[in-house]
């Protein structure tokens, strides 16, 4: 858990600059539930750092995307107002997706680990 909390201000510092505040908070966020609840878990600590910062760049690009259709739809005033008030709802959906895939991965990383060392024991 120590190198997560050592890894995200590196991730950060440089996001920081292309963020707005709402998706700030949202990987702020997902870093804390990424240190806090896969950190402790069975697995490659390569697999969990790549997650955290793949979790990251998905959550940027994401809101770059949300950001860009907002600029699209200037003009129109309910679609402002629903940007407004459903907003940091929708800066959240990207990161079921993103911790499903990082679990099923941490999962079969674990699962190949095992079965290496399972033969080695039979030989």
């Amino acid at each position: 858990m120590a190198i997560g909390l050592a890894v995200v201000p590196f991730i950060i510092f440089p996001l920081h600059l292309i963020l707005e505040g709402s998706a700030l908070v949202s990987i702020v966020i997902f870093n804390m539930l990424s240190i806090l609840l896969t950190f402790p878990l069975k697995g490659p600590l390569w697999c969990k750092i790549l997650w955290l910062g793949l979790g990251n760049l998905a959550g940027s690009a994401w809101n770059l995307i949300r950001l860009s259709l907002i600029n699209a739809t200037a003009e129109l005033v309910t679609l402002n107002f629903l940007h407004f008030v459903i907003g940091p709802t929708i800066d959240f959906l990207w990161m079921v997706p993103i911790w499903a895939v990082g679990l099923s991965v941490l999962v079969s990383a674990e699962r190949r680990k095992i079965s290496r060392e399972e033969g080695r024991q039979n030989c």
